[in-house]
């Protein structure tokens, strides 16, 4: 398991191993799961029940004010899980 500290000392976690779950900060209804985009590569961390996100760098304790509409910019949110995939 990657980790990192980020500026405010926190532990973040780049990477989670399938063992560490990690409950949704915002909603506690679901894990924070590793996603990328189909298109361009990028890796980021998804509650798939309320669709928080999660930059690498943040600390997923920590709840988020970013949902998934708003971090992919597509557009249009009926099409935001078509590009995405789990990390494998």
């Amino acid at each position: 398991m990657a980790v990192s500290v980020n500026q405010q000392g926190a532990r973040t976690t780049e990477e989670l191993e399938p063992m560490d779950k990690v409950a949704c900060a915002h909603c506690a209804q679901d894990w924070v799961l590793c996603y990328e985009r189909k298109d361009t590569g990028q890796r980021f961390f998804l509650c798939p029940e309320c669709e928080s996100v999660w930059d690498p760098e943040d600390d997923l304790h920590e709840d988020t004010g970013m949902y998934l509409s708003e971090y992919l910019l597509t557009g249009d949110p009926a099409k935001d899980w078509e590009i995405i995939t789990p990390c494998g």
